[in-house]
C-alpha cells in the first residue's frame, strides 16, 4: 500500500519538478462516505536551499478530520527538492460535495502558500429511489405530562454524595493528591520529549537549532533546580559533568553561533536527550521520596 502511494504521489508532482513552486494536493478517491477514511497526497517541489514544513496534527482540516499522516523522505536531485506527505482523514458532513487546501510553511521568510482547492463528491448509501416510497407519520398531538419532581429524595442523596465524599477524601486525600503529583511530573518530561523530538525533525534549520537548545535548557533547568538557561556551554559542563554532553552542546554552538550545521547535530540530540532522561530519573526518584514524607 505505501509503494502504491509513492507512485500517486510521483505521478502527482513530475510534471512541475522543474518549475512547480506551488503546492499540490489531490485526493486518492474522487467519491468519499460518511465516517469512511479518505487520502490526501500533498507534496511540493522547491529550491533545496528554502526549507518548508507542512501541515501536523495541529492544523485545521475542516470539514475533514485527521486521523494519522504519513510523512515521505525529502527527495533531492541537482537544487530541486521534493517534499511530500499522504494525510488520512474523515468527515462526517453530509455536502453533497467537500474541498480541500492545504499549506506549506517556507521556514526561511515564514509565508505560508496553499494548495490549489481539491473537490470529493459524496457517495450516499441510500438512494433518491430508496426512500421514494415512504411517507411521514401525521402527528398525534401534543400532550403535557406533568413532571413530580421529589426534592426531599434529591437533597437525601446529595447530602449522603458529599457526606460519602468526606470520607473517600479523609481516608485516600493525601494518596489522591500524591498520585496527581507524580503525574503531572512524569507528564512534563513526557510534554518535552514530544516537542523536543518534533522540532528535532527539522534539524536542518539554523532557527529550529536554537529552539531545541532552548528547550532542552529550559527542561533541565526544571529537572535539577539550577539556572541553565543562562549558562554558556562551559558553565554547564561545570555544573553537569559529562563529557559526551559537553561535545554534543559545542556541536549546538558550531550551528548557531557558526553557521555551520554538521550532520553531527542528531547525535548530539540524542546524548542531550539521554542526558535529560537520566536527570528525570534522578530527580523523579527524589521527588517520590520527599511525597512520601510529606
Amino acid at each position: 500500500m505505501k509503494l502504491l502511494f509513492r507512485f500517486l504521489l510521483l505521478m502527482l508532482i513530475l510534471p512541475g519538478l522543474g518549475y512547480g513552486q506551488k503546492p499540490k494536493g489531490r485526493f486518492l478517491s474522487d467519491t468519499l462516505e460518511v465516517g469512511r477514511n479518505i487520502k490526501f497526497a500533498l507534496s511540493l517541489t522547491h529550491n533545496s536551499k528554502h526549507p518548508v514544513t507542512f501541515p501536523d496534527s495541529t492544523h485545521n482540516y475542516k470539514p475533514f478530520e485527521l486521523i494519522e499522516i504519513e510523512y515521505f523522505p525529502t527527495q533531492t536531485l541537482g537544487g530541486v527538492s521534493l517534499d511530500s506527505a499522504v494525510y488520512t482523514l474523515v468527515s462526517f458532513s453530509t455536502d453533497s460535495i467537500l474541498s480541500l487546501s492545504l499549506p506549506v510553511n517556507y521556514l526561511k521568510t515564514g509565508k505560508n502558500q496553499f494548495s490549489d482547492k481539491e473537490f470529493v463528491r459524496l457517495h450516499s448509501a441510500i438512494s433518491q429511489k430508496t426512500i421514494s416510497g415512504y411517507q411521514p407519520e401525521a402527528s398525534t398531538g401534543f400532550f403535557e405530562v406533568p413532571i413530580d419532581f421529589n426534592y426531599p429524595k434529591i437533597l437525601y442523596f446529595l447530602g449522603l454524595l458529599i457526606a460519602i465524599s468526606a470520607v473517600i477524601w479523609l481516608i485516600f486525600g493525601k494518596f489522591f493528591i500524591r498520585t496527581y503529583k507524580i503525574w503531572r511530573y512524569k507528564n512534563k518530561h513526557r510534554g518535552f520529549l514530544s516537542i523536543y523530538k518534533r522540532l528535532g525533525r527539522n534539524i536542518e534549520n539554523q532557527k529550529i537549532v536554537s529552539e531545541v537548545l532552548l528547550v532542552w535548557k529550559k527542561h533541565m533547568a526544571w529537572l535539577i533546580r539550577k539556572p541553565i538557561e543562562s549558562m554558556s556551554t562551559k558553565e554547564i559542563s561545570e555544573t553537569i559533568p559529562n563529557d559526551r554532553l559537553t561535545e554534543a552542546l559545542k556541536e549546538f554552538d558550531l550551528a548557531i553561533y557558526g553557521g555551520k550545521i554538521s550532520s553531527h547535530l542528531s547525535i548530539a540530540m540524542i546524548i542531550m536527550q539521554d542526558a535529560a532522561t537520566e536527570a528525570f530519573k534522578s530527580g523523579f526518584k527524589s521527588y517520590k521520596t520527599k511525597l512520601k514524607s510529606s
